[in-house]
């Protein structure tokens, strides 16, 4: 006969994913591999191009750079302006779907480790979406005018 399963080990694995492990600290690919491959893309180049740039008051560990986010839960799930440009890249880059996915998987990820998300995840489909391209429609063969009704 099967010995069932603890209900507390099944809910464990299932936040597992969530839970960063100790090689994943230094490797940003490692770190964001829960993420579908377009939003990692996003966490990765957000993280490489603006890793020192973005106003932060992470108080990380030795190794970084003074002024540097570090790959840590506590930094980045409190730090607005890495949660707003990831947003923004996963909207201009993978679409809606992607960015109603990322802010539901950062808020769990946060939450679920006990740190505050320092942006509504709401707030960040705001963002995200703010920052989906808009098609614009152009012609070949004829010019739009706009003249005021006063004229």
């Amino acid at each position: 006969m099967k010995t069932p399963t603890p209900l507390f080990l099944l809910s464990f694995s299932i936040f597992l994913p969530f839970i960063p492990f100790a090689n994943s600290q230094s490797d940003p690919q490692l770190f964001w591999a829960d993420y579908p491959a377009c939003e990692e893309q996003c966490h990765e180049s957000v993280w490489a191009d603006q890793q020192c740039s973005l106003s932060n008051s992470c108080d990380c560990t030795a190794g970084s750079s003074s002024g540097c986010l570090c790959l840590a839960d506590s930094c980045l799930c409190e730090t607005t302006s890495w949660l707003i440009a990831v947003a923004q890249c996963i909207g201009q880059s993978c679409g809606a779907v992607d960015v109603t996915t990322a802010a539901s998987i950062v808020s769990s990820a946060c939450t679920g480790n006990g740190f505050k998300l320092a942006v509504a995840s709401t707030a960040l489909v705001s963002y995200g979406m703010a920052a989906i391209a808009t098609p614009t429609l152009t012609s070949k063969s004829s010019t739009l005018t706009f003249t005021s009704a006063n004229a």
